[in-house]
């Protein structure tokens, strides 16, 4: 084996693990072992998400499938449009209120009222632009 200092390499690392043992970390040996096999469990997923999914992505980019078509492309160049000067709004609104009324404790409460009304108009703009993909318009 490899020698370092007086002992071979493989000697110096069962002296650490009967250490280990000896000193009755076996529970916690067992919980880095499993923290060590959950990593690996979650990288080995991230990766096959990453992969698959951006090969998948881009096949629907370039057959213009899924998200892709071009009736979601024009209907989304809207929506987003939409969701720009919608939240540009909701922030205005949110800084007047909280100055005129110097109530900033209380005034949060625009924005969960604002999503919730941010669905309902991202709704009723999506059957619009789908009513108008559908007619030609």
């Amino acid at each position: 084996g490899i020698f370092f200092g007086q002992l071979p390499l493989h000697f110096k690392l069962y002296r650490k693990l009967s250490v280990f043992f000896v000193n009755n970390d076996t529970e916690d040996f067992i919980a880095i072992c499993c923290i060590c096999i959950l990593l690996v469990i979650v990288s080995g997923g991230v990766y096959c998400f990453m992969r698959f999914g951006a090969i998948q992505g881009s096949y629907d980019k370039l057959l213009e499938e899924g998200d892709y078509t071009r009736a979601k492309k024009t209907i989304n160049k809207s929506i987003g449009f939409f969701s720009w000067i919608y939240w540009c709004l909701i922030a205005a609104i949110y800084v007047g209120i909280s100055f005129a009324t110097n109530l900033w404790g209380i005034s949060w409460i625009v924005f969960p009222v604002a999503g919730i009304l941010y669905a309902a108009c991202l709704g009723i703009l999506y059957l619009i632009s789908q009513k108008k993909v559908q007619n030609g318009i």
